[in-house]
């Protein structure tokens, strides 16, 4: 390979042309020029050079040519560790739509702690938070069960289940949903806080969902036992008539099927 051809050379010929785009603000021919299929072929940059690229494309809320320019980067430039330029790495390429870019780059950060902070589990939920909105469940839940192992108790235990419990909602596996629903709830004053009423009711939820009719009405009646607000007691009410509709739906239909 001749040296002109070399990577090195190839990335500081980058770095001068992308300088140059920043100063004559030509940003917007970046991904025209530079990509697997383009004519410059991948944009190989400097860790400095990646992050200057990234910073101008996200104050123009250009996500896309902020994530190009970290995908070829394995490091952090300078004045920058390599903890905050994981996070900030992953979290600009889950927001462009690269959630198994983002995933890896989060889980190697969750992976380099033994232990996590409160500040940092915060710092780390956040993309994940991200990640359940746009339906990456699986993915949410391997990064969750990560934080889990490493989150620093108290709050957490309870929080981190709670979001758990929504993936596994949100993807169909109702009991297991249910259960983490509970445990979050079992926290504290024997799940009969706001927090626990509000997880007990989104286990019953759960439960409902996946035909667990027995399940859902032994949490549902304990609630309305407990409910003081009359808003409270008629929801409950409500929720207890949807589920006897439709488990007597249901076993009309069974029974319909045995005649049949």
């Amino acid at each position: 390979m001749c040296i002109r051809d070399s990577p090195i050379s190839i990335r500081l010929a980058n770095d001068q042309w992308i300088n140059a785009a920043l100063d004559d603000n030509r940003l917007s021919l970046v991904p025209l020029l530079y990509g697997e299929t383009a004519p410059m072929g991948p944009l190989l940059l400097s860790p400095e050079n990646a992050l200057k690229l990234s910073s101008a494309a996200l104050q123009n809320e250009d996500i896309q040519l902020a994530a190009m320019a970290n995908s070829n980067v394995s490091g952090p430039p300078p004045g920058m560790s390599y903890g905050e330029w994981l996070l900030y790495t992953g979290r600009i390429a889950i927001i462009a739509g690269r959630y198994a870019n983002g995933g890896m780059q989060l889980r190697r950060w969750i992976e380099s702690h033994e232990t996590l902070t409160p500040e940092e589990t915060d710092s780390v939920l956040q993309p994940v938070f991200e990640l359940q909105t746009v339906d990456q469940h699986d993915l949410a839940l391997e990064l969750l069960a990560l934080i889990e192992d490493r989150s620093p108790g108290g709050k957490y235990v309870r929080e981190i289940a709670f979001w758990m419990a929504e993936s596994y909602e949100a993807t169909g596996r109702h009991m297991k949903a249910a259960d983490y629903f509970l445990f979050s709830a079992l926290q504290k004053d024997n799940g009969f806080d706001q927090w626990g009423e509000s997880a007990r009711y989104r286990a019953a939820d759960a439960l409902l969902a996946g035909n667990f009719f027995g399940d859902a009405r032994t949490l549902l009646e304990d609630l309305l036992a407990r409910a003081n607000e009359e808003k409270r007691v008629q929801a409950l009410r409500d929720k207890l008539q949807q589920l006897w509709l439709r488990e007597s739906k249901l076993a009309g239909s069974d029974n319909r099927n045995r005649g049949s």
